[in-house]
């Protein structure tokens, strides 16, 4: 474990702000009509950025405003409705997913650090970089529980790719996903037995269900033994997991980073999409976007109506949502 502390200089430089954000095309299709409750058929996308390299983490702060990596050129990206791009932080030491802990402050995946850390104060502390004295591979995503307990993923995608990190030795046997408790500094390796290229996950509303990404083909697409899934767990009161079964499959691409909105439905990339399951894991649709999808998050605009947010490799995308 770890309790490194780092003070840092936030940067303001801002890139130009159009006045009006360019729209791209995108293709709607729904294969049940409630889609259309969830996003409009002839929907647009506002592109908000388009020079990364790879866009990841995407994360609404309190103030409506949004943080992302952009993971290959090591560094972390602010959007504000009125101010633009800015950089938020010029060195990000390859950050990939973020969260907000129950306080309100950035919890971040860090692939260079090799674990999970928080913004607090003007510093970045190391909350933990190790289970049982051995490194983390590269956690790639993470979550907050309601009770404050920090879910993440600790894949080899980060580690093995010296493009999103700094390399270095595998110490674990394996990628594993973990439960972090900040307030009594412990950390549990949950039994996720299915799963062999742990990514994004996600909640849903009641807490009830853990939806973790398992992206084996990201290793090989063309390899037919290995799985593209997502993958269900019921979590107890004491949040254990049981129940493991999967939620859906991807016959093209890998599932990437999820979210689930307020109903529970899921919302996953997958290749150049997004893909929308219900709660009992029916496809109601897709939002073809072109670009590889990376991550999604859930906002609201300046207006508080809702948008959706898509980080699709070099671009950051808005739509809007319907109220």
């Amino acid at each position: 474990m770890c309790a490194c502390v780092v003070f840092v200089l936030q940067t303001t430089q801002l890139y130009a702000q159009e006045s009006t954000p360019r729209t791209k095309d995108i293709q709607i299709k729904a294969y049940d009509t409630s889609f259309y409750t969830l996003i409009d058929k002839d929907a647009k996308a506002f592109i908000l950025y388009d020079k990364g390299v790879w866009l990841e983490g995407p994360v609404v702060l309190p103030d409506k405003s949004l943080i992302f990596s952009d993971v290959k050129a090591n560094k972390l990206l602010k959007y504000d409705e009125k101010e633009g791009i800015s950089v938020y932080l010029p060195i990000s030491h390859f950050q990939n997913g973020h969260t907000l802990d129950t306080k309100g402050n950035l919890i971040a995946a860090s692939h260079g650090k090799r674990g999970i850390e928080k913004f607090e104060n003007g510093k970045w502390i190391v909350l933990i970089d190790s289970y049982k004295g051995k490194k983390f591979n590269s956690p790639n995503d993470c979550i907050t529980h309601s009770n404050g307990d920090i879910y993440f993923t600790d894949p080899a995608f980060g580690i093995r790719n010296t493009q999103e990190s700094y390399g270095g030795t595998i110490e674990q046997d394996g990628e594993y996903v973990y439960r972090y408790t900040p307030s009594s500094n412990t950390i549990v390796r949950l039994d996720t037995p299915f799963i062999k290229a742990p990514n994004g996950l996600a909640l849903s509303p009641d807490e009830k269900t853990l939806y973790i990404a398992d992206s084996q083909k990201a290793y090989n697409s063309n390899d037919p033994t290995l799985h593209a899934h997502i993958i269900a767990y019921t979590l107890d009161k004491d949040n254990n997991l049981s129940q493991e079964r999967i939620f859906a499959t991807f016959k093209e691409g890998f599932p990437d980073g999820i979210k689930v909105d307020s109903k529970g439905n899921v919302w996953s990339s997958g290749k150049n999409r997004v893909l929308v399951f219900s709660p009992n894991g029916t496809l109601l649709g897709e939002i073809i976007v072109g670009n590889v999808v990376g991550n999604l998050a859930f906002g609201v605009n300046e207006a508080n109506k809702p948008v959706l947010y898509i980080t699709a490799n070099t671009e950051l995308l808005r739509i809007d949502l319907p109220e």
